[in-house]
């Protein structure tokens, strides 16, 4: 998955996607607050990473986020690398 992240004190917040990405062709849009990955839940950084690197390349992961006090899921299919843009 291509996103820049910042981990934030109880989250993880979406910092920018990278265009024509999987994130991107789901939808992930900058200021989202990316709160599971599959059926756990995302706290911080380290959590994202370690629930990331459970999949393989070109998995489906469903993502839960939140986006203006609305909470959305994205089934996002992950590239050939799963490469996180810090």
């Amino acid at each position: 998955m291509q996103i820049r992240c910042c981990s934030c004190e109880f989250c993880v917040a979406v910092y920018n996607v990278v265009e024509d990405s999987p994130a991107f062709d789901a939808g992930l849009k900058k200021g989202d607050i990316i709160i599971k990955l599959g059926n756990n839940a995302i706290d911080n950084l380290a959590d994202f990473r370690y629930e990331l690197y459970k999949y393989s390349p070109l998995s489906k992961v469903s993502v839960t986020y939140i986006r203006n006090g609305e909470e959305f899921v994205a089934e996002i299919i992950l590239g050939k690398s799963k490469t996180i843009m810090l």
